[in-house]
């Protein structure tokens, strides 16, 4: 039974996922005009910026998704969700950074997309709750590719001209391969009710996790203010 419908949650997830994408896009042009510390302090902010938003656009839109039993979320399986999104982003945008050729720049979105999708799925580990979940391997295999193939496209657009139409059509495409993965992969999952007796499963609470996505999107509000101070 699939029981993930579109809400709110996930018009603002989209909304966490752009804005996310032209913060990072837009500090990254900071890491190719710079060198040694100066870099890689850049590298970290464009990182955590993308990375923060796509663990808030997963965790925003996840805040609407009906399991039909109580729902909650491994405190570890969560932040290390965070941290792979991070790390997988940062990653991409130092393959990127450097020489520019096709090679660099597709090796930098199968890195992105990489980390998106192993956010997601590392996320969706983290839930807790008496039904059954389960995959359909075809859509998760489509999510995948739509992650990567989005994410080169991105990093293509950007890489190819640094003026602010170009960086919002990277950052839309980049948004729209973050929602669509999301998308994709919660129209693979099946979930199946449990006859036995509901329970109340261990972990965060979904407002526990409201107040964590909060704090990261306020968190990707902030950079490009502290950026600039810079």
């Amino acid at each position: 039974m699939h029981l993930h419908m579109l809400s709110a949650f996930d018009g603002l997830s989209f909304v966490v996922a752009v804005f996310a994408a032209w913060t990072a896009l837009d500090l990254f042009q900071h890491v190719r005009a710079h060198q040694g510390g100066a870099r890689l302090a850049w590298l970290a902010t464009a990182g955590l910026a993308m990375g923060g938003g796509i663990w808030s656009m997963h965790f925003i839109a996840m805040l609407g998704f009906d399991a039909g039993a109580p729902v909650r979320y491994d405190p570890i399986l969560t932040v290390v969700s965070f941290l792979l999104a991070a790390a997988g982003s940062s990653f991409a945008f130092l393959i990127a950074a450097g020489r520019s050729d096709r090679s660099r720049m597709f090796l930098a979105g199968l890195v992105m997309g990489v980390g998106i999708c192993a956010m997601h799925y590392v996320g969706m580990a983290a839930l807790r709750t008496s039904a059954s979940l389960s995959y359909a391997p075809g859509l998760v295999a489509l999510s995948a590719a739509g992650a990567l193939i989005a994410s080169i496209a991105a990093l293509v657009a950007v890489q190819q001209e640094r003026s602010a139409p170009w960086r919002m059509t990277a950052a839309l495409i980049l948004g729209l391969a973050v929602a669509g993965m999301h998308h994709l992969a919660m129209a693979a999952l099946a979930v199946t009710p449990q006859t036995a007796a509901m329970f109340d499963p261990p972990g965060a609470p979904p407002l526990i996790l409201a107040v964590g996505v909060a704090a990261g999107a306020i968190l990707i509000l902030l950079l490009p203010l502290a950026a600039s101070m810079m």
